[in-house]
This record gives C-alpha cells, structure tokens and sequence, in this order.
C-alpha cells in the first residue's frame, strides 16, 4: 500500500478528505464512536474501505451522523 485517504462522508452526502497518509497506519475511529470535526462532533455510523489496485492506495470512507 503506498497511500491512505481518509474521507469522512457526513449525512447530508458531503464529503471531504481529511488526511492522506505515506508509509503509515493511522488509528480509525470505530463504528459508534463521535469524531471532532472543526467545532462539531459527529457519530460514526459506517466504514467501508476500497483498495485502488492500480496506484496501490487504500480508501478510507467514515459516515457520520449528527
């Protein structure tokens, strides 16, 4: 793997790429648990992972509710 994106996907179908990551494995937040994004918190309601065969990347998508 030679890339990590994290994507946070909140309800309202907006999406934004928090980090990307080289060379390293970052904690993810688990399913029920509440992230801080700029002033709110938010629940995370779903992950799914899709791996990028031709670049060797890995997708990180977090769905989040208020």
């Amino acid at each position: 793997m030679k890339q990590l994106s994290i994507i946070y996907c909140e309800a309202n179908g907006e999406c934004l790429v928090m980090n990307e990551f080289k060379d390293t494995i970052p904690v993810l937040p688990n399913v029920g648990d509440r992230v801080g994004l700029g002033s709110a918190f938010y629940k995370v309601v779903n992950r799914d992972f899709v791996y990028l065969e031709e670049n060797h990347s890995v997708e990180v998508y977090i769905y989040l509710d208020n």
